[in-house]
């Protein structure tokens, strides 16, 4: 999966982009193995750090996600959870829950 890390106003630094790329792969790979890719965009604005997540896990579907805080980390950790949730109930979504195999005996 391609994961691009940018940052407008601030400079990424090399751990904290290892560990936005670690976490990202992970959390894309618990659900869909072969996931496209993914952007992640650092802001400073004001006092307050801005992070916003973009995944796309299939082709045709993006998913979105941003937080704001004061801490960097903490900010990108809202934002991955908040992508993790949408990931899973996508992933739920698009389930097929009618098992076909399963047959009904009658007693």
């Amino acid at each position: 999966m391609d994961i691009r890390v940018s940052g407008k106003n601030i400079k990424v630094g090399q751990t904290l982009n290892s560990h936005i790329l670690e976490r990202l792969q992970s959390t894309a790979d618990k659900y869909f193995e072969n996931s496209i890719d993914a952007a992640v965009t650092l802001s400073k604005e004001g006092p307050f750090f801005h992070v916003e997540c973009r995944l796309h896990p299939i082709p045709g579907v993006s998913l979105h996600s941003h937080a704001d805080g004061m801490d960097i980390y903490g900010s990108f950790e809202d934002a991955a959870q908040k992508l993790e949730k949408q990931l899973r109930r996508f992933k739920r979504k698009i389930k097929n829950h009618h098992d076909s195999a399963r047959e009904v005996e009658i007693l």
